[in-house]
């Protein structure tokens, strides 16, 4: 599912950091909240200058792949510290499976001036229910069977406040949905997934 949506991910994060940054992306260092597998983290490190990849576990073999100027850390999130502030920071599909208040709390404090804060997740409706629990994991088999629960998805209204309390604009949201001839694309449809853009203020 991951690599699935992985291309429509890097059109979003691109297009969004060139459109509201004034850093160039082969000049920018990234910071990767809960990177999984490193799946985005590669492909980042194929542009940007230098790409830190945090999460709880990191395989030894996704580390010994991993490109020279990605730095891949085991920690939560919560606990991550460094001295390095970043020019952008994405979160992709881990916001619904933690506290959405310390993960923006925890970014905004890692971020640059100006920095953007990219994160991607699913919206909390009637039909996210059934698209993201019931079709893709009961029926479709997309994701394993309580990957998701509804009581964490966070609409996008709420990931906004949380970033004005926490010194960040919203500057963009799109949604993301299935397309017979790329798998995915972006939409205005934020019903069930979609991504959300924030620049630190100061």
């Amino acid at each position: 599912m991951l690599h699935s949506i992985n291309p429509v991910r890097l059109e979003y994060i691109y297009g969004s950091f060139y459109k509201h940054s004034k850093t160039k992306i082969e000049e920018a260092t990234v910071l990767d909240l809960g990177c999984g597998g490193l799946i985005a983290s590669k492909a980042l490190a194929k542009k940007a200058k230098k790409v830190y990849c945090i999460d709880e576990f990191i395989s030894q073999e996704e580390k010994e792949t991993a490109s020279p100027n990605m730095i891949c850390k085991e920690c939560k999130i919560e606990n991550f510290e460094c001295d390095e502030k970043f020019d952008l920071i994405v979160s992709l599909e881990v916001i619904e499976h933690t506290d959405p208040f310390a993960l923006i709390e925890k970014a905004s404090s890692l971020l640059k001036k100006d920095g953007i804060l990219i994160i991607s997740t699913i919206n909390r409706t009637l039909k996210s229910a059934f698209g993201a629990i019931f079709l893709a994991e009961y029926i479709l088999k997309l994701n394993p069977i309580g990957t998701h629960e509804y009581k964490g998805f966070v609409k996008p209204d709420e990931i906004k406040l949380i970033g004005m309390q926490n010194n960040l604009s919203t500057l963009d949201i799109k949604g993301m949905v299935p397309s017979f001839s790329k798998k995915w694309k972006l939409s205005e449809n934020t019903n069930i997934n979609y991504f959300i853009t924030l620049k630190k203020d100061s």
